[in-house]
């Protein structure tokens, strides 16, 4: 199990209930191989179709994780929270790849509170699951909020 590195990412598509259907024909056809699908976001809600995401893209014969949407917004001291909320919906099996944090708001944390939110579940995941957890978190998101986002991944 290793950490998507920015290449793999390229090939990879996010999937989501809020996101609608999703045609893994086309995903395919369009080079990718891998299927982030979300599982849950912030402590309570399961992504309604995490199940049948899995499933599907699995039928599909894509690789398959699971995604959490972080809430440090809704949950400034709750990383550990959120992360055991997540591991208790994802269902880790073999065959899947890394689960995933999806980090896209900062609840106005400051660069090194957010880095130690971020470090604080991805080191939770680790602990419950035994594989070290992706971060998905998106460039233009990434500098200003985690200044230097190495940071989080190395201390998971």
């Amino acid at each position: 199990l290793g950490r998507c590195r920015e290449a793999a990412c390229s090939e990879a598509v996010g999937v989501a209930s809020r996101r609608g259907r999703f045609d893994y024909a086309a995903v395919s056809a369009a080079g990718k191989y891998f299927v982030f699908a979300m599982a849950t976001e912030g402590i309570g809600y399961p992504d309604p179709s995490w199940a049948k995401n899995l499933a599907t893209a699995t039928a599909a014969g894509f690789k398959v994780t699971g995604y959490h949407f972080a809430r440090p917004d809704g949950n400034p001291t709750k990383p550990v929270e959120e992360a055991d909320w997540f591991v208790s919906q994802l269902g880790l099996t073999a065959g899947m790849i890394v689960p995933a944090l999806d980090l896209e708001r900062s609840g106005g944390m400051s660069p090194s509170t957010l880095q130690a939110w971020g470090g604080a579940w991805l080191g939770e995941v680790y602990r419950k699951t035994g594989g070290r957890p992706m971060i998905s978190k998106s460039p233009a998101f990434c500098h200003p909020s985690l200044n230097n986002p190495s940071l989080v991944a190395d201390d998971a």
